[in-house]
């Protein structure tokens, strides 16, 4: 539908995991311990789109680096992590005009105009990082840039749980949330999708 898209990430690692990914690389079905933690630990951009795979698919509840977890009782996630990343890889390869950026939600700003749509999962407000070692996520600043968007004429959908006045929710999903694949639950969630535009 869209003759180019951008998709882009501050962690540099999950970058180059879904470029890999993307160019016919197949992330491993298992990970050690001891592979998990030299991942942690490693700096070598050769070893990012595999460091990326650890970070997430093997971490507890895919957060970043939170604890080697990628299977518990009755569970292999990192084999259904990895189904699913082949899935969406293919879907990826039918699109011959994607583009990975490494930045933060501002590196498309220069990018935006009238004809743009605008999809952003940003982190949720109140919510522990998925990403920790990367800093507190600026929502203000955020929020800023996607009105800045809209008056550029952009049509913009934010995934979140609340968001300022102006913005229109079209979607709300109800999500029970755990604190690791196998604890307790810490409750459910309405996540919410909003919507602006700018079009004229």
């Amino acid at each position: 539908f869209f003759k180019t898209a951008y998709l882009s990430d501050i962690c540099p690692e999950l970058i180059y995991f879904w470029d890999k990914v993307t160019s016919g690389w197949n992330p491993p079905e298992k990970m050690s311990r001891d592979e998990w933690l030299r991942l942690k630990n490693s700096s070598d951009i050769s070893d990012f789109p595999l460091k990326a795979w650890a970070a997430f698919a093997a971490s507890y509840n895919g957060k970043y680096f939170a604890g080697y977890g990628p299977v518990s009782p009755g569970r292999d996630y990192l084999a259904e992590s990895l189904r699913a990343t082949i899935r969406k890889a293919e879907s990826f390869k039918k699109h011959k005009g994607i583009q990975f950026l490494i930045g933060d939600f501002s590196i498309h700003t220069p990018l935006i105009t009238k004809d743009s749509v605008v999809y952003a999962d940003i982190e949720y407000r109140n919510t522990l990082s998925y990403k920790g070692s990367k800093g507190k996520f600026d929502h203000d600043r955020f929020w800023s840039e996607a009105d800045l968007w809209v008056s550029k004429g952009a049509a913009v959908f934010v995934h979140e749980y609340s968001a300022p006045l102006g913005w229109t929710c079209i979607l709300e999903t109800k999500r029970t949330e755990t604190m690791n694949h196998s604890g307790p639950s810490s409750g459910s969630r309405i996540e919410k999708l909003f919507f602006k535009s700018g079009a004229r």
